[in-house]
């Protein structure tokens, strides 16, 4: 009775999906997957991303490697895998700049939310407003205080416009009702260097590179950018303390093409989530200044449409060119 049962339900699957779709899903994983990230190599999400194929090919039992594809504020390796076949062998690695990537860029040749299936969130990032030594304040209060009194004076230093970073400030403008300005270099490490010089005053950066800094003298840390403090470190206030309502926590997340069938999803969801409560792995990323969490594909997929919603309505406020 049994092989019949299994038989029949072999067989029902191959009538709605066709023979060779039905097998290709009985077979998975049967050959290499890959992950292809926007980023060069080398860089931060570059090395979550191999950290991340090193586990999951030891539990789905095939290499699994890294594909950069770096370019158009990754909105390059976004499209690209948006076109790829969804048999789960290519899988799309990425974050908030996905969110907003079509804000920025015309024809971005893709949509976060339609274009993707999502398999599993895999951490989050803690950010922290840093200001230099020399600046007057030392919390947030007293950063609203002096953006107050001098309005449209002060600068903060950014990656570059429409990054997270130039998007959790443009947050707190509008949540503090205060008015900055932009100062777009090309990436974190000129940004950090800009405000650690005195050149300008504020920024947001990671939360590993801020603690690193402060330990110095280099920096003062007046908040961070999660909704809460973060457990690790109970003595650096959020932002949200001062400023109600402010918070957000990007993340990094692992996706698939639209129309990707939900066995393969499972699969990678549940490897995924190995490797994510993995001892080895939380130990790297909590060196990394990072929050793990894991968060399976029908959570992840709400979030990534609430968290669009929202960074395209702040990213659409600006101007073009940056404020």
């Amino acid at each position: 009775m049994r092989i019949s049962l299994i038989a029949a339900a072999a067989a029902l699957v191959t009538s709605i999906l066709g023979p060779s779709t039905a097998i290709a899903e009985a077979d998975y994983p049967s050959k290499p997957v890959r992950i292809v990230i926007g980023f060069a190599a080398g860089g931060g999400t570059d090395t979550i991303a191999r950290m991340l194929a090193e586990g999951l090919s030891k539990q789905i039992d095939q290499p699994v490697v890294v594909e950069n594809r770096p370019g158009a504020g990754g909105t390059l390796a976004a499209s690209y895998s948006a076109a790829a076949d969804p048999d789960g062998y290519t899988l799309y690695f990425s974050g908030t700049s996905t969110l907003i990537g079509p804000v920025f860029v015309e024809n971005a040749g893709y949509d976060p939310v339609k274009s993707f299936a999502g398999v599993a969130n895999i951490n989050e990032t803690p950010l922290a407003l840093v200001a230099g030594p020399s600046f007057p304040a030392d919390d947030v209060r007293g950063m609203i205080e002096e953006a107050k009194a001098k309005p449209g004076e002060l600068f903060y230093a950014t990656p570059g416009v429409g990054t997270t970073q130039h998007l959790l400030i443009e947050m707190l403008e509008r949540e503090a009702g205060i008015d900055l300005q932009d100062a777009p270099y090309q990436g974190a490490a000129p940004s950090i260097a800009a405000v650690i010089s005195g050149e300008i005053p504020l920024a947001i950066i990671s939360l590993s590179a801020a603690i690193e800094q402060a330990k110095g003298g280099k920096i003062k840390i007046l908040g961070i950018t999660s909704p809460e403090r973060v457990s690790d470190y109970p003595d650096i206030p959020a932002i949200g303390e001062t400023v109600a309502g402010y918070g957000a926590l990007p993340s990094n997340f692992l996706v698939s093409p639209a129309g990707t069938p939900q066995t393969i999803i499972d699969i990678l969801s549940d490897a995924t989530a190995s490797v994510v409560e993995d001892p080895e792995f939380v130990d790297f990323l909590k060196k990394q200044g990072l929050l793990p969490k894991y968060m399976p594909a029908a959570e992840l997929d709400v979030r990534i449409a609430s968290e669009t919603a929202k960074w395209t309505e702040v990213a659409r406020s600006l101007p073009a060119s940056g404020k």
